[in-house]
């Protein structure tokens, strides 16, 4: 099913359509500010991932939590870590779409005191009862999160399904952050989403290993223009916008049919690894001589708490 909705940073009605799925999702461009969403949404984007249940989980990912085998972001978790480092000493972290926890579980691991909020049931029952996370079920809007101050918020690939992603931000700010209290948010990069979808239309070729804009559960598509909009209407002062190395996704439903999230051997993905390298270095030297950056997968901001406009 399938729902109307204005633009998610300026409340536009008119948009330029871009993209329609086969489900009746429709990726477009406001007219009014040029931010990519999804003016035709799926009716429950924050359920991304089915059915399944904590049992199912714990058995899929017991190498993980035993520590034989590395997550398959264990690298960008560490990169994402660096980032929040610079800009806040403090360690009292919420983790708001914290999806099974590996990226709590990480930040545990280097000192911080680490909660999170997670909608998927099953994802969120494991982070509390196999990742030991306290966790707070449901969306960030829903949930029952105390009025309690966390130094550090983090979004990493998350808030692309945040249907009213400035009234959340608000809410974090005056409910959930301390005062000098940071934000880190990372996203797939929308540029690059549309230069995949520039390819595919014109050139009749598929870049990438899935879909441009997939899947359509994702409501917005940010870049960095549309990234520091978000943070600066609610309320946040922009302290970086960069960019990360690209997230390696597992090989494993080509060989099994089963999204596991352990790290593969470099021999099963080495030219996908190897090109995502080159693709990511590639939008490193656009951004440096044209400010912009249509090759990097993911783009990252971070902000602190400041005052309301």
């Amino acid at each position: 099913m399938t729902k109307q909705a204005n633009c998610l940073l300026c409340n536009s009605e008119e948009y330029i359509l871009v993209k329609e799925f086969p489900d009746g999702v429709k990726v477009g461009r406001c007219k009014s500010c040029g931010f990519l969403y999804t003016p035709v949404m799926d009716s429950v984007p924050e359920n991304l991932f089915g059915a399944s249940t904590a049992d199912v989980l714990t058995v899929f990912y017991d190498p993980i939590v035993k520590g034989r085998v590395k997550h398959f972001r264990h690298q960008n978790f560490k990169d994402y870590l660096g980032v929040v480092s610079t800009y806040s000493k403090s360690k009292r972290l919420l983790d708001i779409g914290c999806a099974h926890g590996f990226f709590g579980l990480e930040a545990r691991k280097n000192g911080y005191d680490v909660s999170g909020v997670e909608p998927h049931p099953a994802m969120g029952k494991f982070a509390k009862d196999v990742l030991q996370l306290p966790i707070f079920p449901g969306t960030f809007a829903t949930a029952n999160i105390p009025d309690s101050r966390w130094d550090i918020a983090t979004f990493t690939d998350s808030m692309e399904y945040f249907p009213d992603p400035v009234a959340d931000l608000k809410k974090l700010r005056e409910k959930h952050l301390n005062d000098q209290g940071i934000v880190f948010i990372k996203v797939p990069n929308g540029d690059y989403f549309v230069l995949r979808h520039w390819i595919q239309r014109k050139l009749g070729v598929k870049a990438g290993g899935s879909e441009a804009f997939a899947p359509s559960k994702r409501v917005a598509h940010y870049n960095q223009k549309s990234i520091r909009q978000l943070l600066e209407i609610s309320g946040f002062t922009v302290l970086k916008i960069g960019y990360l190395q690209p997230v390696h996704s597992p090989v494993w439903p080509k060989y099994t049919g089963l999204w596991l999230e352990f790290e593969a051997p470099f021999f099963m993905q080495w030219k996908q690894v190897i090109a995502r390298k080159v693709i990511h270095a590639l939008g490193k030297i656009q951004y440096a001589l044209a400010g912009r950056n249509h090759f990097s997968q993911g783009i990252y901001v971070v902000g602190r708490k400041g005052i309301a406009h």
